[in-house]
């Protein structure tokens, strides 16, 4: 892109905007991959959009530099109890909601199944692709989706699922914060929202910004029910930090 913007000062730009961008755009010769989620016209309007929209921020001096999300390059889990083989299966400890539960299992059994089968049924399995967080708990105090961790990964370590949030009759602020903003349709998606939310409340950014929500919390609501979750997230941010 730095070729198109040659010579030209701030002003310009904000003055050539359109004409910089179709100039970047023809100047593409690849095509976006078509799949499942987008067709590949699409894709391209959006980055169009995108570019759009920040030039004229650039140009206009009103862009805002955020602090990113940090996300582990990689979560190292130790086998804490190391890896104990009967057979052809694997002893498994884990630690759900402040139980431990031991089992017997096929080393490629999911946490999520792993979860379900011993009546957790609060953990959703929705795409089982890792991709829309129904099924996310806390492994640790952080979100993890248990459709794409092995059972033996987390054995020795402690996991939290809904249940684990309240304390008896009384309701986690998360909780409470989700009904009082009537921010669930179906229900599907609403355990795995409240889980990546205590864990984006906890460890990435307490306040809420508008733009790190955005950036932190990717779980999908097919009865698009968005507004209503951003708003429950942002109260629970206010009782956790009162």
């Amino acid at each position: 892109m730095s070729g198109h913007l040659n010579g030209l000062g701030v002003k310009e730009v904000g003055a050539k905007v359109s004409d910089i961008v179709n100039s970047i755009f023809s100047s593409i010769d690849a095509k976006p991959l078509e799949d499942t989620h987008a067709p590949g016209d699409y894709k391209v309007r959006v980055a169009r959009n995108l570019l759009t929209k920040a030039l004229t921020e650039i140009a206009s001096g009103s862009v805002q530099y955020i602090k990113a999300p940090v996300k582990d390059e990689l979560i190292r889990w130790e086998f804490r109890d190391g890896v104990e083989y009967v057979g052809d299966l694997v002893r498994v400890r884990v630690n759900v909601n402040g139980q431990w539960i031991e089992d017997l299992v096929e080393p490629r059994l999911l946490l999520l199944d792993f979860l379900r089968r011993h009546g957790f049924r609060e953990v959703r399995r929705g795409c089982d692709e890792g991709k829309c967080g129904a099924c996310t708990v806390l492994v640790d105090g952080k979100a993890v989706k248990s459709c794409m961790v092995p059972v033996v990964r987390v054995s020795g370590h402690s996991v939290t699922t809904i249940r684990g949030l309240s304390k008896g009759m009384e309701l986690h602020p998360i909780q409470r914060a989700f009904l009082e903003e009537y921010a669930m349709q179906c229900g599907f998606c609403t355990h795995g929202f409240m889980m990546v939310t205590q864990d984006y409340l906890t460890n990435i950014d307490p306040t809420a910004n508008d733009d790190l929500l955005k950036l932190s919390i990717k779980n999908i609501c097919r009865c698009t029910g968005y507004i209503n979750i951003i708003k429950a997230i942002k109260r629970a941010a206010k009782y956790l930090q009162s």
